[in-house]
């Protein structure tokens, strides 16, 4: 088997046991390191994804550590693994040694920095407006993704007028978008723009049945 075919059954094999076995990432990493693959691309990037998707962040960590380059797809596996840990702090505390690197985050790391934010609740305000800056200032700031997890944050923070200036300016709206939006009304007692955003909303923006339920829910709770 040549080196390329052993670099993607292993890459293979990482991805199918992703929140499954973390005895198998554990054995399968092992194997790398036998094999002397561990610095070839992108078994190392794949191996952290592993390791944070089955829940260890310690593990995730260590190799973090060890990866001779960091490049956003590693940064933004770490922080994921953060987020999926429920380790917020941990991943705001990593974005700033992201930053003090001078690498600029991309959109994945965006989306991650965001919900992190958003996990550590309306306190932290600040840094949610500290990430939504940096990104409107990045190669990136037209992300529908990271502006759908903005408005996901500001409806959580209480805060739906600046969740509806982010929403406003999404230009493909999807469910995600619109069930967080019509929420940050819902939660801050705005009953009336809860309903008429709602109203607003094409069925075919909400792909699924749940979504539906989901928004006609959230109405009923404003009034």
């Amino acid at each position: 088997m040549s080196l390329s075919q052993s670099l993607h059954a292993l890459q293979s094999q990482l991805c199918s046991v992703a929140r499954q076995s973390p005895s198998v990432a554990k054995k399968i990493h092992a194997q790398i390191i036998k094999g002397g693959l561990n610095r070839h691309e992108p078994i190392p990037n794949t191996l952290l994804d592993a390791y944070g998707k089955c829940g260890l962040i310690e593990d995730a960590l260590q190799l973090f550590d060890a990866l001779p380059r960091r490049d956003p797809v590693a940064w933004a596996s770490l922080l994921t693994a953060c987020n999926l840990a429920n380790r917020p702090h941990r991943a705001l505390s990593i974005s700033l040694s992201l930053l003090t690197t001078g690498m600029h985050p991309d959109h994945f790391v965006f989306a991650s920095l965001v919900k992190a934010c958003t996990n550590l609740g309306a306190l932290h305000v600040k840094q949610g407006k500290q990430v939504h800056a940096r990104f409107l200032l990045s190669p990136f700031s037209d992300d529908d993704v990271v502006k759908s997890s903005l408005v996901d944050m500001y409806a959580k923070f209480g805060l739906p007028d600046y969740g509806r200036a982010v929403f406003d300016s999404i230009s493909s709206l999807n469910s995600i978008s619109w069930t967080a939006m019509i929420s940050g009304y819902a939660r801050s007692g705005r009953k009336f723009e809860a309903f008429q955003l709602f109203r607003q909303t094409s069925l075919r923006s909400l792909l699924r049945r749940m979504d539906i339920v989901s928004c006609l829910m959230l109405v009923a709770y404003a009034f």
